[in-house]
């Protein structure tokens, strides 16, 4: 480690310190009540994902919202949320701002929740729960052009304030502050598993398509789990941040809440934002691959702009959040014209929206009307969730669900598309395509194979590994 990263690891602890010293003097005695104390100071540039790497902690986090102006890396956990089962919302929003106050704006939960609380559970899955939420005890951020170290402390109720914050701060020596980025992973995918393969998803579209001949379905997403096989370990940190790199505009992220699987991704898709009664939200649905040459790009953009397939299936998309909108906000607009998002590898439709909403206090409501959105989903939602269920042979977890953060007067999650389950060699992709009528069994496995194209390009492979192969 240089010189001038020793300095700055010591003075930001001193800094950490002389803020404790006077926060805790400050400090009304409150006996009776949990509390959560925040330290936080400015320190030199740091990149949030190279210190993460860096950390032996078992329990890591970080999110990235798709602009570029927020990125958080997280270490420990201050306080943790975590549940099995169907979530009350109410009760699970009041439980997390419980911790939260206007005295520490900057103080936020991360974490998400399973697509389906209701299905049965992979065993890969187990650590993450049903829902699972953390304060990290440590965190490495950035804003803007400000890099920051903030540590978190939970005070129980009849415990003494200065002995908690005490004992964080001695967890801060054994952080790792790397003055360069690690090497990138060297791992190769040599063998690759498919669930379902092409026999057993042109069956399960094929039912679809029945389904939607008979009425009693619109619209239903089906999803496709490929399992691939390294020939060695892969840092799950390290594999995020070759996928941001891949798909840029995105919401990254990384839940890891015990030393064993890490979720990661990079969506595009945001599911909502709320700022006080302000809320945003979109549309994202329809998808073509990118093309290899301007005009070959511009043909494809224009064939998915007008394909009937695509615009009806974007449609009961955006109809459904205009309905959110409609019924939760005093004022709203937007909703009504699908756009071009060009992203790599593929391109999709996209409508934007935004409201003010009739009351703050609104996000228990918000998150049972958005999720899931027809998106990832499919319409009407109840026939679709069971047509996924009985379809689909694997469990989905947290791919396609709510992933993000709840702050005291501000949320924001998005949906966790363009993921991956990390457990030491074995990386578990998923990926979706909303199936309407007249859609093309083959013409949907190439959509699944275009989403995985990306991330594909981040290993080598060996030229024996074939798609469509069933496990």
């Amino acid at each position: 480690m240089s010189a001038q990263a020793m300095a700055s690891r010591h003075d930001a602890k001193r800094q950490l310190e002389s803020q404790a010293a006077s926060v805790l003097a400050a400090l009304t005695t409150e006996p009776d009540r949990r509390r959560i104390v925040r330290l936080e100071t400015y320190i030199d540039d740091l990149d949030p994902l190279a210190w993460l790497r860096a950390q032996p902690a078992a329990k890591r986090v970080y999110w990235a919202d798709r602009e570029g102006a927020f990125a958080v890396a997280g270490v420990g956990a201050a306080s943790e949320l975590q549940g099995e089962g169907p979530p009350d919302y109410v009760r699970l929003f009041a439980d997390l701002r419980a911790d939260l106050s206007p005295a520490h704006p900057s103080l936020r939960y991360y974490g998400g929740m399973r697509f389906s609380a209701d299905e049965a559970h992979d065993e890969r899955w187990k650590h993450f729960g049903a829902y699972y939420f953390s304060i990290p005890k440590f965190e490495v951020g950035r804003r803007g052009n400000q890099c920051y170290l903030a540590c978190n402390t939970a005070v129980e109720r009849g415990a003494c304030p200065e002995d908690e914050v005490e004992e964080t701060l001695e967890f801060f020596d054994g952080l790792v502050f790397p003055d360069h980025a690690a090497p990138p992973f060297a791992a190769a995918v040599h063998s690759r598993a498919d669930r379902p393969g092409t026999d057993g998803w042109h069956r399960a579209i094929g039912r679809l398509l029945d389904a939607f001949g008979e009425g009693t379905l619109e619209k239903a997403v089906l999803a496709r789990e490929s399992l691939l096989e390294c020939d060695g370990p892969v840092d799950p940190v390290d594999f995020l941040r070759r996928l941001a790199a891949a798909i840029p505009y995105s919401f990254q992220f990384c839940f890891q809440s015990n030393p064993g699987p890490a979720f990661v991704g990079a969506s595009p898709e945001r599911l909502y934002r709320r700022v006080n009664t302000y809320l945003q939200s979109e549309a994202i649905a329809g998808t073509r691959k990118r093309g290899a040459t301007p005009a070959e790009d511009a043909a494809l953009a224009h064939d998915l702009l007008h394909s009937d397939k695509d615009r009806r299936e974007h449609r009961f998309v955006a109809d459904w959040i205009c309905g959110i909108f409609s019924e939760h906000c005093r004022a709203s607009r937007g909703g009504d014209k699908a756009e071009l998002l060009a992203l790599r590898p593929v391109q999709h439709l996209v409508t934007r929206m935004e409201g003010m909403l009739w009351a703050p206090d609104s996000d228990a409501a918000l998150l049972a009307a958005f999720h899931p959105t027809p998106a990832v989903g499919g319409y009407p939602r109840e026939a679709a969730l069971e047509a996924i269920a009985s379809l689909e042979p694997f469990d989905r977890g947290w791919f396609a669900g709510p992933v993000g953060w709840v702050g005291f007067d501000s949320t924001e999650f998005a949906v966790a598309i363009r993921s991956a389950l990390v457990a030491d060699q074995y990386i578990s992709v998923y990926a979706g395509a909303g199936i309407v009528a007249g859609s093309n069994p083959g013409d949907e496995w190439d959509e699944l194979e275009n989403k995985l194209a990306g991330l594909l390009g981040l290993f080598d492979t060996d030229e024996t590994v074939e798609a469509g192969k069933q496990d």
